[in-house]
């Protein structure tokens, strides 16, 4: 063999040396000889099986991969559908609160065989009540019972239908006396019907609407 002719195969021999180390870097060693085309021909056809072979395996890890995505997603909705099974579609109607309210005290001293009386003002509808809380004097028990009523402003006194009241005793009488009033200037008078010797001291509260129920 002349110079040209070795030179030749041998540069044939590292061409295959190096596509049989990068073939065995991706798919394992080969125990092949170099140079004749016997372990050429052994070279490429192991190198097919071995990329048939990682073919395979990255259609398997695709599949797998798949399956646990569609599996995830089932697990989700599932979750989902019995989130909404749970919840209750029924629905309750709103409540109206209360509006609120306002005490005011009315005390002072209530003559034999007089009256007093106290005004005020509501700005909403709504109950007003009146409550004698307490009642005392010389010689006045706490079982007197005396008139109490709730009306309007009348020049100078309060025109008002008297409601015999009680704090405690056997008369039978409430302690207090209530009425349904628009927005306005009210006012609530307390008299004596024949059962006062000496003047009482007395405290009335009087609850009525503040503002609207909000």
């Amino acid at each position: 063999m002349n110079a040209p002719d070795r030179t030749a195969s041998r540069g044939q021999d590292k061409k295959t040396e190096m596509q049989i180390a990068l073939r065995s870097v991706l798919c394992g060693p080969h125990s092949l000889a170099f140079g004749d085309s016997e372990s050429s021909h052994y070279f490429f056809t192991a190198g097919h099986r071995c990329c048939s072979q990682l073919t395979g395996l990255m259609k398997t890890l695709r599949e797998k991969l798949a399956k646990k995505c569609a599996l995830a997603v089932s697990v989700v909705v599932v979750s989902a559908w019995c989130a909404s099974c749970g919840k209750s579609t029924s629905t309750t109607s709103p409540t109206t609160p209360a509006p609120d309210t306002l005490t005011e005290t009315f005390a002072g001293t209530l003559p034999v065989g007089g009256s007093a009386f106290y005004s005020f003002s509501i700005a909403t509808a709504g109950t007003v009540t009146a409550t004698l809380a307490t009642i005392s004097g010389d010689q006045v028990p706490s079982s007197v019972v005396v008139n109490l009523g709730i009306g309007t402003l009348s020049q100078f006194t309060c025109a008002a239908t008297p409601t015999a009241v009680q704090i405690s005793g056997t008369a039978g009488v409430p302690t207090q006396v209530s009425a349904s009033e628009q927005p306005g200037v009210y006012c609530v008078i307390i008299s004596d019907i024949g059962n006062l010797f000496t003047p009482a001291s007395f405290t009335v509260t009087i609850d009525h609407p503040l503002k609207a129920a909000s």
